[in-house]
């Protein structure tokens, strides 16, 4: 058991879900931060700084 009544109280089903809208949200944010970058400073240096932020990223795919 988690320490989190509110996701304790949630089905597997409804777990899921919920797992695909946050995956969801979380891409949508990346896109629009992306984008956001591209607008302002061009694409190379959006392409530059989404290459370090999955740098940092990296200790999450080592745990999977």
């Amino acid at each position: 058991m988690s320490h989190n009544k509110a996701l304790d109280a949630l089905s597997r089903e409804q777990l899921i879900e919920l797992l695909e809208i946050y995956s969801k949200n979380w891409l949508a944010a990346d896109g629009i931060w992306f984008q956001s970058v591209e607008r302002k400073l061009g694409m190379d240096e959006a392409m530059y700084h989404d290459v370090e932020i999955w740098k940092c990223l990296r200790w999450w795919k080592r745990k999977s």
